[in-house]
């Protein structure tokens, strides 16, 4: 379409681009185009085929995306999930394929034990955030969504919904309770409500009680913490410039598992404080229950299936990062 600005009189008569630049009238297309009403509805339906909007908040604009929806569903794109409600407002998207990523089996039908990653980015949408589920694939050896939900709030019930969602897809017959658990392993950042919302959908969907239980299933992103550390290393208040790299060293040596005869999780947090007392608030915030059990090695909950302390999980969520920069790229 050369004058996507031109209407629907001009189209009729033959002059799309002014009465200097004359064309064929559209009724050489069909004779019905005639018709005010019928050539103003395909002349919105091509318009939005080409993704072309005549102003920004224009007539038809607020159609674009009912329409859109409809083309996502054309090409395997489902919504599976939806509500208007408040404080519920979300679309969660899923293909058949990703359906079946999900629970694919490997080899002796072992489920997936790699891990999920679960973060949101701001940027993608102008209204609400896009939290994206994925899981790596070794035949393409990269990570690739398997759940995709636009959500208007970052508040606890709407990671809720979209965990609920992804969790319910796992209580088919042919799961064991065992294997569903170890489907369901996320690694994510240390948001409180994400982490509320990962134990709440947990315990809704596998009817256990137990946030102990639901807790050990998750996983916080060492990147997260390192960045963290980086941060308060080079606050001159609380860290001395010669005191920088020593600070640095004995905030990362507890990523490490300690080791039989060697210093123990407690030992190297007290050091820390002795040493660093002006970082107490920083320190307590890592050391809070919750958030130790979800990072260190030596503070996480063993897995049934892991005795070892080994977890098969990703210590980052730069796989989810760098999927978000392929978002923005393709928007």
């Amino acid at each position: 379409m050369k004058n996507p600005k031109a209407g629907a009189f001009k189209l009729k008569i033959g002059q799309p681009n002014g009465s200097e630049d004359p064309g064929q009238s559209v009724s050489k297309i069909h004779p019905s185009l005639m018709n005010s009403d019928r050539l103003r509805y395909y002349r919105k339906l091509v318009l939005t085929e080409m993704g072309y909007v005549p102003e920004r908040h224009g007539a038809g604009v607020g159609d674009k995306f009912i329409t859109d929806m409809f083309h996502w569903t054309e090409r395997g794109l489902k919504i599976i999930s939806c509500s208007f409600l408040e404080n519920k407002e979300h679309f969660t998207f899923q293909t058949n394929k990703m359906h079946d990523r999900l629970l694919a089996r490997g080899k002796d039908r072992e489920v997936y034990q790699g891990g999920l990653l679960s973060d949101v980015t701001y940027r993608f949408f102008e209204n609400g955030c896009l939290l994206t589920t994925p899981i790596f694939c070794e035949q393409l050896t990269r990570w690739i969504p398997v759940q995709l939900s636009w959500i208007r709030g970052l508040s606890e019930n709407y990671y809720q919904i979209h965990f609920t969602i992804l969790f319910r897809q796992f209580m088919i017959p042919s799961l064991l309770p065992s294997k569903r658990e170890t489907l369901a392993r996320q690694v994510v950042d240390f948001s409180m409500a994400q982490k509320e919302g990962f134990v709440g959908a947990f315990m809704e969907v596998f009817g256990k009680a137990d946030w102990t239980r639901a807790l050990r299933n998750l996983k916080g992103c060492h990147e997260h913490f390192q960045a963290q550390i980086t941060r308060i290393r080079r606050n001159r208040t609380i860290v001395s410039v010669e005191q920088e790299a020593n600070f640095e060293r004995m905030c990362s040596a507890l990523l490490e598992r300690s080791q039989p005869g060697g210093t123990s999780h407690e030992e190297k947090i007290d050091k820390l404080r002795r040493r660093f007392p002006k970082a107490k608030r920083w320190l307590d915030w890592w050391t809070a229950t919750d958030v130790e059990a979800m990072l260190f090695p030596s503070r996480r909950a063993m897995l049934d299936d892991y005795p070892e302390g080994e977890d098969n999980l990703p210590d980052t969520k730069n796989a989810q990062e760098s999927m978000h920069r392929l978002y923005y790229m393709i928007r």
